[in-house]
């Protein structure tokens, strides 16, 4: 029972977990109706320099930067990605959506576990210094 409260004690985000959440929300929001350049453009002059001062690594930011804009990309209720695949192939948009369901999952999930264990993020680059 010690090792079930102990484990559960461990899933709780710190604060600054949940301080950099709240950075990411609007930027979340914002890319289901606009693209990622422009948006990277726009957000991370102003979350970058607050993200790097509450001590979180440059690289794990741009990843799940890039992440949380991919999910805004595919997911509803706007989706730039589901407008050009539904063109493209002539489909409508609710079997587009629903093909791309398990994607918006999948990539929501990685963020997640990113969020939780930067390490993930953070290997591949420890090992080239």
């Amino acid at each position: 029972m010690r090792v079930q409260r102990e484990f559960r004690a461990d899933l709780v985000p710190p604060r600054a977990i949940c301080r950099y959440g709240r950075t990411r929300r609007p930027s979340f929001v914002i890319s289901t109706f606009m693209d990622e350049i422009p948006l990277l453009l726009l957000t991370l002059q102003l979350t970058f320099p607050l993200i790097t001062s509450l001590g979180f690594d440059p690289i794990w930011f741009g990843v799940v930067s890039m992440m949380m804009v991919t999910i805004g990309l595919v997911f509803p209720p706007v989706g730039l990605v589901a407008f050009v695949v539904g063109t493209t192939a002539g489909a409508d948009l609710t079997k587009v959506y629903k093909g791309t369901s398990i994607l918006t999952i999948a990539l929501v999930v990685t963020t997640v576990l990113l969020i939780i264990f930067p390490q993930i993020a953070l290997w591949l680059p420890a090992t080239m210094r």
